[in-house]
């Protein structure tokens, strides 16, 4: 059975069977662009609505309907392999379910902290998913629970919710060319278990502002430099996006009219 699922990786994803990093990262590409697909089947009407909410004075956005871009099987990281063993379409089926009962719920702080996901969310996602790799691993002895569960837990939500908001907002400006999106890097040090691991140059970025077309630059300590869109961009490599706690804030105004 796992060389089957093994094989349906390398067929699918061009796989080595040698580097799982190599394999997160397809997974995550793959379904960053389901993403992108679900946001472009909605209508154009869909979002001069939404646009219609952000006159006047900036505000923060958040994403609405949730579950009509959220692709039926999502989870990023974790779907392809379990600890160097191909995992059944049915855990991974069941984990995705996990995500989609957290999210499609309201997810998102009110007030001043509109736009950022509610802590509780990604415990909630942690409970769910360790009861589900608990059955499965006590139907099948020869899998070992996950030794990183709330790392997967942190990486799933914010993986999910950051590229959706990201493809919606890009949606969106689209159809509201009246409308000026900016977007902020907010890092939640307080978040981590060990602040001590804090990425550095994740936390540099913390409150800066950028228009949404640009992007913010990464440099890792370890030398090298990333573009990204948003934290948890598919196109940054896992070691940038695991147990990341980071968020990206967008905010809308409305564009000055002309003067005549």
């Amino acid at each position: 059975m796992a060389k089957i699922h093994v094989d349906r990786l390398v067929k699918k994803y061009g796989w080595n069977k040698k580097s799982y990093k190599d394999l997160m990262e397809k997974i995550i590409a793959n379904n960053s662009e389901n993403a992108v697909k679900k946001v472009g089947r909605m209508t154009q009407r869909s979002f001069q609505i939404e646009g219609k909410k952000y006159k006047g004075a900036e505000k923060v956005f958040t994403l609405p309907n949730l579950e009509e871009v959220f692709p039926k099987r999502s989870v990023h990281i974790i779907k392809g392999q379990m600890d160097g063993k191909a995992i059944t379409d049915r855990l991974r089926d069941s984990l995705t379910r996990n995500l989609r009962e957290v999210l499609e719920k309201p997810s998102y702080k009110k007030g001043k902290f509109k736009g950022e996901i509610k802590t509780e969310v990604l415990k909630e996602f942690e409970k769910k998913i360790t009861k589900t790799f608990s059955g499965y691993t006590r139907r099948h002895p020869e899998y070992d629970m996950p030794s990183n569960i709330h790392n997967i837990a942190v990486t799933e939500v914010r993986s999910a919710v950051d590229n959706f908001k990201r493809e919606y907002i890009q949606k969106f400006q689209e159809v509201n060319d009246d409308k000026i999106v900016t977007k902020t890097w907010k890092h939640n040090t307080k978040l981590l278990k060990n602040p001590k691991n804090a990425r550095v140059h994740h936390k540099h970025l913390n409150g800066t502002t950028i228009p949404f077309e640009e992007s913010f630059i990464l440099k890792p300590k370890d030398g090298g430099t990333y573009k990204a869109r948003h934290p948890h961009d598919s196109d940054l490599p896992a070691g940038e996006v695991i147990s990341c706690q980071c968020e990206c804030i967008y905010n809308i105004s409305q564009k000055p009219k002309e003067k005549k």
